[in-house]
C-alpha cells in the first residue's frame, strides 16, 4: 500500500513545484522532485540544504506515517508541490542533549523549597537591596563576602541574609515566598529573590567604579514595606579568593557546581547587567581588594587593577547565565531558550571567551543539561511580544518541549513557519491571539491539530481570519467536537 500526503492548496495548475520538507521547528527547504528518487535520497538532499548540524531521523506524512527509505517518491504517493515533515534526531547537537536527558539538577528548578535548600547547603548569602541603596548613596563599592558579613543596614539589620532567616521563609501553594517580621510592627512580607548576571570588569573586583551597583539599584523593584528584596551578586554572596577557610572553600565549590540554579530556577528573577562602565563614568580613586602579597584587603588605585574589557556578549559564562535565565515558563523580550546545537554554533561563531580554556566544554555540557531538564519539565510556556530573531530561536527549541500543556504566543507576529512550529507542540491549549494569522496560516495550524491527541482549546481571536479560515476551523470542530475555539475579539 502506498503512502499518501494530501496536496497543498498553493499548487497551481500547470506549474510544477518541488517537494517541501519541513522541520517541526517550522524551518523549511525545497527539494527537487524526481519520481524515481528514493526517500533516503530526499532526506539526504533536505539535510544538506538545511545548512545546520541537523541529522534528520525520518520523514513522515501529515498523518504521522513514516516514509520508508527504500521507497521512491512515486511509490510513496509524493507528488509535485507536496510537503513532508522531517523529524530531527536529538543527536544533531553533538550528543549533549542525548546525555542530558537522563540528568537532573540536584536542586529541582521548579520547587522554591529546593532553591532555599541550595542557598543553605552552599552557604550563599543574599544581600538586602536596602543595603545596596545605602552603598550607592555613600559612594562605597561592593565588599567581598568575607568583609560584608560584618556590615549592617541603617536600620541595624545584617546586610546579608543569614541561614536562620532563610529557614524562616514560608512558601504558599502557588510558590510565593514570604517571611514574618517583627519590626517596626509584626507583619508578613513577600520575599523576592533577584539574581544578577554581570561581567567582572577587573580580576580583583567586578565593579571598581560602582557603575554596576547603580544599574542594579535601578533595575530592582522599589523598596516597600510589603516586600523584602534579596539579591544574589557573586562577589558579595560567595566567599572570594584570599583567606577562604576549608569549610568556606567547600561551600564555594558547591555553589559553583550548581550555579545554574540561581539563574534557571522559576523562583528567581534574573537581572542582566550587560554594559561595561562608560568612560565618562570613570573617576580616579581607590577600591578595597584582597592583596596576596599583603595577605589582606587593602586600598588599590583603580587604574592599577587588571582590567577586563571583554564585553558581556563575548563572555562564555555570561552567555551561559543568559541562556539559563531564558529557560522559564514566561519569556520576556530579552531572551529566549536556545537549543544546544544552536548555542554551540553561536559560541563557535562569536568566539566566546573564557577565563579558563577548559570551561568551554563544561559550559556546553551544562547548557545542554539545563536545557534538557527545563524543556522536559515545563508544562506552561508564555512567549509574548518577541521580535523575529527571537521567534526563530524559540521555534528551533519548541520541538524539544516534550510535554507542554499550554502555550501562549499572543502578541507575536507569527510567520507561517512559526505558526506551524507552535501547532506542532502537541499542547492541550493554544493561545495565538493578535498574531497576524491569515487563512493559509490557519489551514496549516488545523492540519497539525487534526492529528493532535490532546488538544482542547484554541484561541485565535484578533487575527486576519476570513471565510476560508473560518470554514477550516469549523471542519476542525466537526472532527473534534469537544474542542473549544475562540475566534471572536474582546
Amino acid at each position: 500500500m502506498g503512502y499518501r500526503h494530501a496536496a497543498t492548496d498553493d499548487r497551481m495548475a500547470g506549474v510544477l513545484r518541488p517537494v517541501r520538507v519541513s522541520l517541526m521547528s517550522g524551518h523549511e527547504v525545497l527539494c527537487d522532485y524526481v519520481a524515481d528518487q528514493r526517500i533516503s535520497e530526499l532526506r539526504e538532499d533536505a539535510q544538506s540544504k538545511l545548512g545546520r548540524k541537523i541529522q534528520i531521523g525520518k520523514l513522515i506524512t501529515s498523518c504521522g506515517d513514516t516514509l520508508p527509505d527504500h521507497m521512491t517518491l512515486k511509490e510513496a504517493g509524493i507528488q509535485y508541490g507536496e510537503s513532508v515533515t522531517a523529524i530531527a534526531e536529538v543527536g544533531e547537537v553533538g550528543g549533549e542533549l542525548d546525555a542530558a536527558r537522563t540528568w537532573r539538577s540536584k536542586y529541582d528548578l521548579q520547587d522554591p523549597r529546593k532553591l532555599i535548600q541550595f542557598l543553605l547547603d552552599a552557604n550563599i548569602a543574599l544581600v538586602r537591596l536596602e543595603y545596596l541603596h545605602e552603598l550607592l548613596a555613600t559612594g562605597r563599592r561592593f565588599l567581598r563576602r568575607q568583609e560584608a558579613e560584618a556590615e549592617l543596614t541603617a536600620a541595624g539589620l545584617p546586610a546579608l541574609v543569614g541561614p536562620s532567616e532563610l529557614e524562616r521563609v514560608e512558601i504558599d501553594t502557588i510558590g510565593n515566598l514570604s517571611i514574618y517580621v517583627k519590626d517596626p510592627s509584626p507583619h508578613r512580607v513577600t520575599v523576592l529573590i533577584e539574581s544578577i548576571s554581570h561581567p567582572w570588569e577587573s580580576m580583583e573586583h567586578p565593579d571598581p567604579h560602582g557603575f554596576q551597583l547603580q544599574q542594579i539599584v535601578q533595575m530592582c523593584p522599589p523598596l516597600t514595606s510589603t516586600h523584602s528584596i534579596w539579591v544574589f551578586y557573586d562577589f558579595i554572596s560567595l566567599y572570594q579568593y584570599g583567606g577562604r577557610t576549608r569549610p568556606q572553600e567547600k561551600c564555594f565549590r558547591e555553589a559553583l557546581e550548581h550555579m545554574h540554579t540561581l539563574y534557571a530556577h522559576e523562583a528567581t528573577k534574573v537581572r542582566i547587567v550587560d554594559e561595561l562602565t562608560p568612560e565618562t563614568w570613570k573617576r580616579p580613586g581607590t577600591v578595597e581588594v584582597f592583596s596576596g602579597q599583603a595577605g589582606r584587603v587593602i586600598p588599590v588605585f583603580v587604574d592599577q587593577l587588571k582590567a577586563n574589557p571583554t564585553p558581556y556578549s563575548q563572555r562564555g559564562w555570561c552567555q551561559a547565565e543568559l541562556q539559563w535565565s531564558s529557560l522559564r515558563m514566561s519569556l520576556d523580550t530579552g531572551t529566549v531558550p536556545m537549543e544546544p546545537g544552536l548555542f554551540r554554533e553561536k559560541m563557535e561563531e562569536q568566539g566566546l571567551r573564557f577565563t579558563h580554556h577548559d570551561d568551554k566544554e563544561l559550559v556546553m555540557k551544562l547548557q545542554a543539561q539545563v536545557f534538557a531538564e527545563k524543556v522536559l519539565t515545563t508544562r506552561q510556556l508564555m512567549a509574548e511580544n518577541l521580535d523575529e530573531d527571537a521567534l526563530n530561536v524559540l521555534c528551533a527549541a519548541l520541538p524539544f518541549y516534550a510535554d507542554l500543556d499550554e502555550i501562549v504566543v499572543t502578541g507575536n507576529l507569527l510567520s507561517r513557519n512559526a505558526a506551524v512550529a507552535v501547532a506542532n507542540t502537541n499542547a492541550r491549549s493554544y493561545q495565538m491571539e493578535s498574531c497576524g494569522l491569515e487563512d493559509d496560516d490557519v489551514q496549516e495550524i488545523v492540519a497539525r491539530l487534526l492529528h493532535s491527541d490532546k488538544v482542547e482549546k484554541l484561541q485565535v481571536a484578533q487575527n486576519n481570519i476570513g471565510p476560508r479560515g473560518l470554514q477550516v476551523l469549523r471542519e476542525l470542530v466537526e472532527a473534534k467536537p469537544d474542542l473549544y475555539i475562540d475566534v471572536l475579539a474582546g
